[in-house]
């Protein structure tokens, strides 16, 4: 169930970030460090569904566990920094659509992690 909804949110991000007119290189970064989450966050589902307590399933829900914290502070720190920018464009439009990113951004990080906690708890019981 995790699972769905963090490709729901990643499709939900995508098509944000494709509504997006201007894409500084930070967007861009946060974008793509999105689809490596969403695969990683897919991966760890897939190796724990089908065998619950394994070297993969606890490997990638532990790196996971620990690296996903990092990622989303840096991620979110790139995103608001570019809010300024945004703000100085005059397009309400565009400033939605950014702002929308971001909440996506942060549900995306928010799946992924949980994604991430449920494979590792299998490893920890």
């Amino acid at each position: 169930m995790t699972w769905l909804a963090l490709l729901l949110t990643s499709a939900i991000a995508g098509m944000l970030y494709y509504k997006i007119k201007v894409r500084p290189r930070r967007v861009r970064i946060s974008f793509y460090v999105g689809v490596i989450q969403l695969g990683l966050g897919s991966l760890s589902a897939l190796a724990t569904t089908i065998a619950p307590i394994s070297p993969i399933s606890c490997v990638i829900g532990g790196v996971g566990v620990y690296i996903n914290p990092i990622i989303t502070l840096i991620d979110v720190v790139m995103l608001l920094s570019v809010i300024p920018t945004k703000l100085r464009a005059n397009d309400r439009l565009q400033i939605l659509i950014y702002v929308a990113f971001i909440v996506a951004r942060i549900a995306l990080h928010i799946m992924a992690g949980a994604v991430h906690y449920w494979a590792f708890s299998y490893c920890t019981i």
